[in-house]
Formats: structure tokens, C-alpha cells, sequence
């Protein structure tokens, strides 16, 4: 039988695989996107010899146009994760060169197919990189040196390897094995039992539990209950949990039998995930209260309905909304993850049931943390987080914060669960891409794509029209670490990008369409305001600044003469115009009633104002999947129009000539591009439909003529991790 080995390159600390590609240092695998992976691999593998920029283009983004700024800010990425300029040199002129001895290893300690003999890895050296003449005495022996040491090294661990086995079979770290439990693409929320005999997930409005021994699935009958969401299994695994949420406001918990059955209200008034204590007995969740901008913790006595405060947080600070709060394996402790506008990371904060007492733990490494759990000896814990462009699963010590990695690849994983002895794990995994196509008017039909890629999440947090012929958008773009803007032009498909910023998140961009400058809201300065830049990526100016307010979703005029946004500070969120001559502002809405929530979108006109109405929970128009939207009239801002709409989208767009707005929806049939009259009676008409994609965002161009669409897919389904407990 023919064998296949996995090859790696080594130098220094790190190991760079071949076959898989990925970038290990010191056994702990490094997140790195996947182009500055290539990037790396393409010079690692010239054996050092130098690199033209022609050659990395050609090599690297043969399949899409890019600036050759690329190059320059992933080479520089390279060598900050790599902790040194000295492994990558430029040679003027010529390109750039891999600087360190490499070796590259054959390595059957980790065939890709199963192996029925045992051979030593075979190191292979490359030729040593072109050093300066005066140093070629030293470089020399120091490489050689280098390549016997490695070879020793090789030999030993893998006899060492060899005898682990002998004396107590598998390594006790070995690979976590992945077992699919879905494949419909649609799973909105998941758990595992205590038992780890069922599964249990969401589709919409749908239940269904899967019993782990057998495979077999049914759905679970609850009633007409409306969007599920967060579910948990009950202490003896005979009942299952699960919320039922308005879009933006409060939902209900409610129980009902694992098989199917009559919904019992559990809990009202809840605006996070929920959990279980692990005796079954008491219930955790968070309660806001969104006119005060402040968030509660709230845990329920399930035995006589009682409810204890247990801690809160006000803006800048919030708990994560779309988790649940983590019990401590003895059920003494609630563990939740804490954001803040004012850092750049997150922190996870104990909390002592008992006396309400607090511990916090940073955690720099991630800038996202989705949702956390509690190992069984609650020294550390498992998570979903971000410390790159995919949510992989980490594990947290306690109390240091310290990180290791459990996954690493391109896929997220989400929404994790695991079962009571903490042996068996199941994940939401997430797959989802985004680009820009762009339609004429005359035929929306015949869309053309502008940007290309599988990894990239064009458009996913903005975009806007920086003229007739550019687009300006928010993208984490060839998989770096923090979202940017960029440009893309409609006739060439040319591709700039206009902000370089690092653990920043610049997102939401509005242009004129009179000058090159595009507003955007962005973090760079621990707290999120409105700043500016040109099309040429420069003239970087802040535009807010308030030391206990936060600025959102700039929308700015026509004529450039001024710019609506979002206003946040504890207590209250306003919707603010700015005099951007003298830089004075003017609030617009200050009643409950139409508080604003979460978005802006200006007419072209500048004549109407759209914005997400903060939802009240008594409100008898609002149901599941719903959200409510205002319209205001910019001349006289008293009159305001609202709509309620199933809204898949906070983007909206408007288009020239038409007394209406545009607005997403997402159907079992595929995404529909949607448009409502300013009659709150008229009824929305289709405008467009894409029966196999997502659309994530969408902008008319100021003369509209034109539709520029964020458009991709998402899909989200239920694995399985065994094996993972030593990672």
C-alpha cells in the first residue's frame, strides 16, 4: 500500500504543515489568516531564495484583483506573528526573501492514511538563505548546526512516541474526533443532554431532538410558540427548555416533555440565553432594561417562582445578549462574558451566587467571545471565540487568563453545550462567506460580482455608494483579524483599501457622493465614534467626541453639510444631527416612544430618516420575527411613520425617486430584497429574489440607477467533539 505522510517545514519554534496547511509554535497551533498563510508557505518553500512581487500576486490572489498594498501589510502581519523582522527580508527592488533555515520533514508520525509499518521521519534541508558575505562564516555552521540538532530531536520524540504507545496504547492527547449530527444548514440553537444520550436543536420554529444512541430524529411538538431559541435540557433529561424571542426585545422561557407535549411557561421578561443549575432547580438569564441602557442578572427559583438581582451593568459595559450565563459544575458560581465599548477585548466575570461577590478575568487574546462553559474541575473554561476571522474553541485558565487552542481551521464553531462528566461537547459549526454584486436598475435580475472569495465577509457591516462608480464597504478581507474599509470599482472591479487598523473595528460607512471622504463609525480610540477618511486613504479625522457617549451609524447629507447618527450613553439613546461646519449637534427623538435601537438610513432626498424602533416588550404589534421601523421627517421631526416587518437585515437602503424603502427578508425559499411604501397600509412588494444566497446588506447609488447587494451564504449545523478533554 502506498503511503502518504504529512510534511512540515521547521524553523525555530515552529512548524509550518504542507498537506494541511497551518502554523504551529512550540505544539500550540497559531491563528493566522489563510492568504498570510500561503503568503508564509510560498517563501518557506522557495528554500531562500528571493520572492518577487509578482510572483506572490500571481501565486497568492491569482483568482481576484487586489492592490499590491496587500502584500506589504500581510509581510508585515507575517512578521509580527512570527515575533520578528529578521525571518522575512525585502531585497530592494527585487522582492522579499525567507531568511531563516528551514527543514523540511517527512513525517510518519502523522500519515494522512493509516500506516501498517513504522519508518523514521526523513529530514530533508534546504539550501541556507543568501546571507551577507561578512556574516557567511557564522550563518553556515549555525545552519548546519541547525539541522543535526532537529534530526536528533526528531529521532527521540518519535521513539519516545513509539514506546507511549507500547505501554498505554492511543497518545492521551490524540485528535478530536467530529461527528456530524445535521446537515440541513439551517440550526439557529442546540444542547446537549447531561447524559449525553440526546441532542436537541432549533430550526426557526421548529424543535427536534436526536437520539445519540440510535440516530434516530423527530421533531418535538411545543405548540404554536413562534422563533425558537435558546434550549437546555432539564437535570434529569426528561424535559427540554427553550426560549421563544421577540426580534430586539424580550422573550419567554417555557419547558416541555423531551417527547413532545403541552409548553409550560417557565419565565417572562428575558433578553439573553438561559441555563439550568446542574441540580435543575434554579434558572439564570439577563433582564434589560433598554430605556436605562443597563442589564440585569436574573436567577429564578424554579421551586416557588422567586427571583433574585443578582448583578448588573450599565453602558459602556454589557453582558453578551445572544449567551447564556455558565454554571460552576457544584452549582455555587455564574460565569458571563462582559463587553465593553471602552477596551478591546472582553472579560469573563464570576460571580458568587452566595454572596454576589465578583471576580474578573481579562482575556487580551480574544476580541469576541460567544459563548463560554465551565470544565468539570472549574479551573478553566471552554469557549467559542474570536482571536482571528473564526470563532474556534479555546480553553480559558482561571484565574490567569491564559489561552490554548482546542480547534484550529477555517470553519466557527458556536452556541457550545457540553454534557455533565464534560467528555462529550456539541457546537453550532458555522460556515458563511460574503462578497459584492452590483444590478442596474433596468435589470436586477442580472446581478455581476465585484468581489470574490470564500473567506471574506464583504459588505457584512456596511456599505454605501462613494460615487456613481465606487463602493466603500466594511470587510475582514483575505481573513485579517479586524474589519477595514475598502473600495471597489463597479467598471474594473479594482479593489483599494482606504483604513489599515489592527484589534480596530471600523464598520458602517456612509458617503456623500459629492466628495471622496466616507464617514464611519469606528473604536480605534477605546470608545466607538464617528471619524473620517478619503478615498486615498488618508486625512483620517475623528468627527465625534464625547467622554461618556458612544457614536453609531453616521448618515450623512447630500450636499455634505451635515450627518445624522446614533448617540449612546447610559440611560438613554438618541438619534443626533451634526452642523459639520461648526461641529455643533441637535438632538432629533428624546421620547420612549420612538426611541431609536439600533440603525440609520437617510433618503437621497435627505427628506426621511429610517431607524429601528427600541422595542417594548408590551407591545401588541410586535411578534416573533418581527421588529418595528420608524420614518421621520427630516423637515419636521415630530411626524413620525412605523412599520412593522419581518427584517432580516438592520440594513435598508433607499432609492432615488421613490417615496419608499428597500428592506431584506429571509424566506425557507431564499433571501428577497423587499420595498414598503411611506402608507404604513400598503402592503411590501418583492423587488428582488435570491432563491440560494443570503443578502446581508444592501445600497441604492445616489443616483439610482444602480444596486450594490452583500451577498453570500450561511450555514450553520450540529457537530458532535469527542476527545477533546486534553486539548
Amino acid at each position: 500500500m502506498s503511503r502518504k505522510y504529512q510534511h512540515f517545514y521547521e524553523f525555530d519554534e515552529f512548524r509550518l504543515y504542507v498537506e494541511r496547511p497551518s502554523l504551529v509554535r512550540n505544539g500550540v497551533p497559531v491563528s493566522i489568516p489563510p492568504k498570510a498563510l500561503e503568503v508564509l508557505s510560498l517563501l518557506v518553500s522557495s528554500g531562500g531564495e528571493v520572492v518577487s512581487r509578482a510572483e506572490i500576486l500571481e501565486s497568492v490572489w491569482s483568482d481576484t484583483f487586489v492592490e499590491e498594498s496587500n502584500i506589504n501589510y500581510t509581510i508585515s502581519l507575517l512578521r509580527k506573528i512570527l515575533g520578528s523582522n529578521d525571518h522575512i527580508a525585502t531585497v530592494p527592488k527585487r522582492g522579499y526573501r525567507f531568511n531563516t533555515p528551514a527543514i523540511l520533514v517527512k513525517d510518519d508520525e502523522q500519515l494522512i492514511t493509516d500506516r501498517s509499518t513504522s519508518e523514521n521521519a526523513v529530514p530533508t534541508p534546504l539550501p541556507a538563505p543568501i546571507a551577507p558575505r561578512k556574516r557567511s562564516s557564522i550563518v553556515w555552521p549555525l545552519a548546519i548546526g541547525s539541522v543535526l540538532i532537529i534530526m536528533v530531536l526528531v529521532l527521540v520524540l518519535y521513539k519516545g512516541q513509539n514506546v507511549a504507545r507500547d505501554v498505554g496504547g492511543d497518545d492521551a492527547k490524540g485528535e478530536i474526533k467530529f461527528q456530524k449530527l445535521t446537515d440541513t444548514g439551517d440550526v439557529a440553537y442546540l444542547v446537549i443532554s447531561p447524559n449525553g444520550e440526546y441532542s436537541a436543536h432549533a430550526r426557526s420554529s421548529d424543535l427536534y431532538l436526536k437520539d445519540l444512541r440510535s440516530g434516530g430524529e423527530i421533531r418535538v411538538e411545543t405548540g404554536d410558540q413562534g422563533k425558537i431559541g435558546c434550549l437546555q435540557f432539564s437535570a434529569d433529561n426528561a424535559n427540554i427548555f427553550f426560549g421563544s424571542y421577540l426580534e430586539n426585545a424580550s422573550g419567554k422561557i417555557s419547558q416541555v416533555p423531551r417527547m413532545g407535549g403541552s409548553a409550560k411557561l417557565v419565565a417572562e421578561n428575558v433578553w439573553s440565553g438561559f441555563s439550568l443549575s446542574p441540580d435543575g432547580n434554579f434558572l439564570a438569564f439577563t433582564r434589560k432594561f433598554p430605556a436605562e441602557n443597563r442589564t440585569v442578572v436574573i436567577v429564578k427559583d424554579l421551586l416557588n417562582g422567586s427571583e433574585i438581582a443578582l448583578a448588573e451593568r450599565t453602558l459602556p459595559e454589557q453582558y453578551y445578549w445572544n449567551n447564556y450565563p455558565a454554571w460552576s459544575p457544584d452549582g455555587k458560581k455564574l460565569a458571563l462574558v462582559v463587553d465593553t465599548y471602552t477596551e478591546h477585548f472582553v472579560r469573563i466575570t464570576i460571580i458568587d451566587i452566595a454572596s454576589g461577590s465578583e471576580e474578573q478575568i481579562s482575556v487580551p487574546s480574544f476580541r469576541n467571545v460567544e459563548q463560554i462553559v465551565w470544565a468539570r474541575d472549574q479551573r478553566s473554561f471552554i469557549a467559542a471565540a474570536s482571536a482571528g476571522e473564526s470563532f474556534q474553541l479555546w480553553r480559558i485558565a482561571t484565574p490567569s487568563g491564559e489561552v490554548s487552542a482546542i480547534t484550529n481551521d477555517l470553519d466557527s464553531y458556536l452556541g457550545i453545550s457540553t454534557t455533565l462528566d464534560g467528555t462529550q461537547l456539541v457546537a453550532r459549526r458555522r460556515t458563511y462567506y460574503s462578497n459584492i454584486w452590483v444590478a442596474s436598475q433596468e435589470n436586477l435580475d442580472d446581478l455581476r460580482q465585484l468581489t470574490v472569495g470564500s473567506s471574506k465577509n464583504d459588505g457584512l457591516k456596511g456599505l454605501s455608494w462613494l460615487d456613481d462608480d465606487r463602493i466603500v464597504y466594511s470587510s475582514n478581507a483575505e481573513g485579517l483579524r479586524d474589519w477595514n474599509l475598502w473600495t471597489v470599482h463597479y467598471k474594473d472591479r479594482s479593489r483599494r483599501q482606504i483604513t489599515f487598523d489592527k484589534t480596530v473595528q471600523n464598520d458602517f460607512p456612509s458617503a456623500s457622493g459629492l466628495s471622496d471622504v466616507t464617514y464611519f463609525s469606528s473604536n480605534r480610540n477605546d470608545d466607538t465614534q464617528i471619524w473620517q477618511v478619503n478615498a486615498a486613504g488618508e486625512n483620517l479625522k475623528q468627527v465625534t467626541d464625547a467622554a461618556t457617549e458612544a457614536a453609531f451609524f453616521p448618515q450623512v447629507t447630500s450636499d455634505e453639510k451635515a450627518m445624522y447618527f446614533l448617540r449612546k450613553k447610559i440611560g438613554s439613546t438618541v438619534i443626533a444631527k451634526r452642523d459639520l461646519a461648526d461641529g455643533r449637534d441637535v438632538a432629533l427623538s428624546s421620547t420612549p416612544i420612538y426611541a431609536p435601537d439600533n440603525f440609520l438610513a437617510l433618503s437621497p432626498d435627505d427628506r426621511n430618516l429610517a431607524f429601528q424602533i427600541l422595542a417594548n416588550k408590551n407591545d401588541p404589534e410586535l411578534r416573533a420575527g418581527k421588529i418595528k421601523i420608524g420614518v421621520i421627517d427630516t423637515s419636521d421631526t415630530s411626524l413620525v411613520k412605523t412599520f412593522v416587518l419581518p427584517v432580516a437585515s438592520e440594513f435598508f437602503t433607499w432609492r432615488l425617486g421613490e417615496n419608499a424603502f428597500d428592506y431584506v427578508v429571509h424566506t425557507p425559499e431564499g433571501a428577497r430584497i423587499m420595498r414598503q411604501k411611506l402608507d404604513p397600509k400598503a402592503e411590501p412588494v418583492v423587488v428582488l429574489k435570491l432563491p440560494k444566497d443570503d443578502i446581508f446588506g444592501l445600497a441604492w447609488s445616489r443616483d439610482g440607477q444602480k444596486l450594490a447587494i452583500s451577498r453570500g451564504q450561511l450555514l450553520r449545523d450540529v457537530v458532535l467533539l469527542t476527545n477533546f478533554a486534553s486539548h
